[in-house]
């Protein structure tokens, strides 16, 4: 079992929701397929299968952590409706603003490589936002911010392996750049657990 499944599934049994690339990335996640040579999505010289073996890494993220982002922004909106503590509103607010500006960086990035994204989290992240839906209160409050804590540890452990595993300069360098954002998620979303405002 990974370690980022086997991290997801305690916060999914007590919280019930695993929202950003949780528990269904985690399994999707794939360390195979990284070799290949450096250059560019399309290639000069119609090497098309090896260009999808070297760039296998950047188009998992891609695909990843544009669920990932869906996710946040959908679950961000719910906990500025839903939660009860202005700690958890105003965290929601910021996980939809960076999430919805971060996601056109995504998109932008996969249109110049041809690439299809989803356009909706996975079917856990969206059984997971249904759980979320369903609760109030305090007990809504205390699911979505140890989701939050779940999800960003495993977006984090995932953008992490594209900067070691990816080949493409602009992936890399996206990724790059999210890294300190959802980092910043997570420092967030753990004092809100630790009881901080």
């Amino acid at each position: 079992m990974s370690t980022k499944l086997s991290r997801s599934l305690p916060a999914l049994a007590a919280a019930a929701v695993v929202g950003l690339g949780g528990a269904g990335t985690a399994i999707a996640h794939d360390h195979g397929n990284h070799n290949g040579t450096d250059g560019d999505y399309g290639g000069h010289h119609g090497h098309a299968r090896g260009h999808a073996r070297a760039f296998a890494a950047d188009r998992l993220w891609l695909k990843h952590i544009a669920q990932s982002d869906l996710a946040e922004i959908a679950t961000g909106t719910l906990a500025q409706h839903k939660g009860t503590s202005q700690g958890v509103k105003d965290l929601g607010a910021m996980l939809v603003a960076d999430h919805t500006k971060h996601l056109a960086q995504v998109r932008a990035l996969a249109d110049r490589f041809g690439l299809a994204l989803p356009d909706a989290p996975n079917p856990i992240q969206q059984w997971q936002a249904g759980v979320l839906a369903s609760l109030s209160g305090a007990a809504f409050d205390s699911a979505w911010i140890s989701a939050q804590i779940a999800d960003h540890q495993t977006a984090i452990d995932e953008t992490n392996d594209e900067l070691a595993y990816g080949r493409q300069p602009f992936v890399r360098a996206l990724a790059n750049a999210t890294l300190p954002v959802i980092t910043m998620h997570l420092q967030e979303a753990q004092k809100l657990a630790g009881g901080g405002s």
